[in-house]
């Protein structure tokens, strides 16, 4: 079985064509497209949490999650560009990896948001000493309303980079499948090359 051979038949991930956000462009240029809109997602919440609850232990864990990240999808732009499978095969384990804190995120929003006192009884009290007129049922409603949309927020984000894992993950295996059959039809030309050259001697 020859190497292009081989990577189809052993692929992971189904093929899944381009990204729908961008699918008026080629799929490596929607894939560098949707990497770059991913990477100043990145930036601009990572920006938001500090300049909104400044360094704490959460904001520094973000800070670091992101940086690796962006490091990740600065290495996927490079190897899609000069097709460099090392620098494609890395965003799978490391964006995998985010999915499963991404996860363990939204499971950790859920428990604090919905099934804890703690916020609401946060909530509560900052708008109970606030200077506004809401009855009881509207505090309750609207820490509800809050609770909730924290957590379809999270769910969100987890169904766009799953997605976008997934449809990225299905374009490099289609380059390492190419790159594959290029080299076996190196080897297959080499093959024949020297096989002429010894049947002049």
């Amino acid at each position: 079985m020859s190497y292009g051979e081989e990577k189809i038949k052993n692929r992971h991930f189904p093929r899944l064509g381009k990204c729908i956000c961008c699918f008026c462009l080629k799929e490596d240029k929607s894939t560098i497209t949707c990497t770059y809109l991913l990477m100043v997602f990145f930036v601009s919440s990572l920006s938001y949490s500090i300049h909104r609850a400044g360094f704490n232990i959460h904001t520094i864990l973000g800070s670091i999650v992101s940086v690796i990240l962006i490091i990740s999808l600065i290495l996927l732009l490079i190897g899609i560009i000069k097709v460099k499978i090392n620098y494609l095969k890395q965003f799978k384990y490391i964006f995998f990896i985010f999915l499963l804190y991404t996860l363990f995120d939204l499971v950790s929003t859920f428990y604090r948001y919905i099934i804890s006192d703690s916020f609401y009884d946060a909530m509560y009290k900052e708008l109970k000493n606030g200077n506004n007129d809401m009855k009881e049922s509207e505090i309750k409603a609207f820490i509800k309303l809050k609770s909730y949309s924290y957590l379809g927020i999270s769910l969100v984000e987890l169904i766009i980079y799953t997605y976008y894992y997934f449809v990225t993950c299905s374009y490099i295996e289609d380059v390492e499948a190419t790159v594959g059959y290029n080299l076996d039809n190196r080897e297959y030309e080499s093959g024949l090359i020297n096989s002429n050259s010894n049947d002049e001697f």
